[in-house]
């Protein structure tokens, strides 16, 4: 969430707010898409407004559309993706940026790539390989060699693909950049997997591997792991590949990559001579179906409806069969109807650019009313964000989005060289509660507690229920001391009240642990997270119903009512 930006008050305050939304925006690529296309959705909605009212900000679209483009992808969202992506490039040609034209043509292949059309998605790399080298960027050049080169391994063209990608893994090996490298890796254990040249991927597996840890590229890590699993299917070891393809889908869930987890399930429930039933088989092609449906992932779409179909017709249920084969031919004709209407708009959208070019001008069609109505959209869509970011059953902050605040917070209280303290508080004997009462009556339980806790927290403390019944607090602005008293003053108000008035016998005390950020120290949240359960542990370990400090040579119980 935006604490505050600069009044768009003028040219020049409008264009360090687009900046400040698309920066903003950039920092949650990869923890929370969602919010970050929202802003970067802002950011754009606020450049085309100033361009129809004052003009200059071109470049400031661009961006914008570029952003808007990267988060879409980031969601699956391949259509909306590529038409970004094909706007922010026509407005960095109109203004004379060869770089970043040719990221833009880089960013079209791909998406193109994701929706099945390879023959034009490598046309776009081809272009903006010649552009990247035309502009003298070896980065983006050795980046866009990747992506052609593994557009030529999807289309099962391996040998074609290895020099390119052996050009591209010898750049980014003498750069020492690291992410790039991963993703060259990886490409490049598919082409040899392809090859039937296990050795070899396996060599290139181990680095990827050591790498994506090291980086956190859960992303390329999980489709890694399919690919491998696929090869194991190959080689009809179906237990190797059941096994590989579950730990990513296990990874692909956990981090929320949609695509990934498709074709997981599509990958898993294709495996031949499969450990699984048939049952679970089509349970998990009709899962990978769906989602491939719900993202727009029309490859996916196609490979599940012919895996659905052949799972039919060897288990004897041809009508099933039948309907699925259909369905396989359908989507096929569609793909390829919406491919040739992709080449349509491409070849318009080029005559469009050079009318514009010889025009020397940018016709602008949105109006003022357009705006007025992208706003109330924005804000409606603000308030759905808002209520996402709510636990349904307390009330309190959800895990997610207590840890995109207060990392934002603690930045902020770090900068003004404030202390902060961390609790994470867990109830006591809350297991025993459901056992004896049922789960009902713990529900019950956690709300009347989370609502006693909101009750005792000042206006600038955030609390989010992180899991169960552990619940976590960011007191800004707060000493250890402070954060006991704090504690404590809960603690008071819950001995003298009763929780549930059907079951006024369930008393329920908590135990916490706290740690602390003082100034001038630099902060990893993960690491301060860890901290507190560590204190919170040790305090149950000394009988609960206590708070432990983190670093503190003992814990202290609390008074006794």
């Amino acid at each position: 969430m935006i604490s505050s930006t600069p009044n768009p008050s003028s040219a020049q305050s409008a264009k360090e707010t687009i900046h400040y939304l698309n920066q903003q925006a950039l920092g949650l690529i990869d923890d929370d898409p969602k919010a970050g296309l929202m802003l970067a959705r802002q950011a754009l909605e606020l450049a085309l407004w100033h361009q129809d009212a004052q003009g200059g900000f071109e470049t400031h679209i661009a961006q914008s559309y570029l952003g808007v483009g990267r988060f879409q992808m980031q969601l699956s969202c391949y259509p909306e993706a590529l038409e970004a992506f094909e706007l922010a490039h026509s407005q960095y040609e109109l203004i004379n940026h060869p770089r970043q034209a040719a990221l833009c043509l880089s960013y079209v292949g791909t998406a193109l790539a994701y929706l099945g059309d390879y023959p034009q998605a490598q046309a776009y790399f081809y272009n903006a390989i010649e552009q990247a080298q035309q502009a003298g960027d070896s980065q983006l050049e050795a980046e866009v060699l990747n992506d052609l080169g593994y557009s030529f391994v999807v289309m099962g063209r391996f040998t074609d693909a290895l020099p390119l990608l052996t050009r591209s893994l010898a750049f980014f090996r003498e750069s020492g950049s690291k992410i790039p490298l991963c993703w060259v890796l990886d490409s490049l254990c598919s082409a040899y997997l392809g090859l039937n040249d296990f050795p070899q991927a396996r060599a290139y597996q181990i680095e990827l591997i050591r790498l994506c840890r090291e980086t956190h590229q859960w992303k390329t890590f999980c489709e890694h792991l399919i690919h491998w699993g696929q090869a194991f299917n190959r080689l009809n070891q179906p237990q190797k590949a059941a096994h590989t393809i579950r730990l990513a889908l296990r990874k692909a869930r956990l981090y929320g990559y949609r695509n990934a987890e498709a074709l997981a399930l599509h990958a898993l429930g294709s495996i031949q001579n499969t450990p699984l039933s048939f049952s679970e088989s089509e349970s998990l092609l009709i899962q990978g179906l769906a989602i491939a449906q719900e993202i727009g992932s029309r490859p996916i779409e196609l490979d599940s409806y012919y895996a659905l179909a052949e799972l039919y017709k060897t288990h004897a249920n041809f009508e099933q069969a039948v309907l699925y084969f259909e369905r396989f031919h359908q989507c096929k004709e569609q793909l390829y109807s919406e491919q040739t209407d992709t080449q349509l708009k491409n070849l318009h959208a080029a005559f469009q650019l050079r009318q514009a070019r010889q025009e020397a001008e940018i016709l602008q069609l949105r109006n003022h009313e357009l705006y007025e109505e992208i706003s109330r959209r924005t804000r409606a869509q603000q308030l759905l964000e808002e209520v996402a970011s709510t636990d349904t059953l307390t009330g309190l902050l959800t895990r997610r989005s207590w840890l995109s605040q207060a990392h934002s917070i603690l930045l902020r209280e770090a900068q003004q060289e404030n202390w902060s303290s961390i609790v994470l508080l867990d109830l006591d004997f809350f297991k025993r509660i459901n056992d004896e009462y049922g789960h009902s009556a713990g529900d019950d339980l956690l709300v009347a507690f989370s609502s006693r806790l909101i009750l005792s927290l000042r206006p600038q403390d955030l609390a989010g229920r992180f899991g169960g019944e552990e619940i976590i607090i960011l007191f800004p602005n707060t000493r250890p001391a402070e954060a006991e008293r704090l504690l404590n003053r809960l603690r008071d108000m819950l001995s003298t009240s009763t929780l549930i008035a059907e079951l006024p016998e369930i008393h329920v005390t908590f135990s916490a642990g706290i740690t602390s950020l003082p100034p001038g120290d630099s902060f990893a949240l993960p690491v301060l997270l860890n901290q507190a359960d560590q204190a919170l542990y040790a305090a149950k370990r000394a009988g609960r119903n206590r708070n432990q400090i983190f670093g503190a040579p003992e814990s202290f119980p609390s008074p006794q009512k």
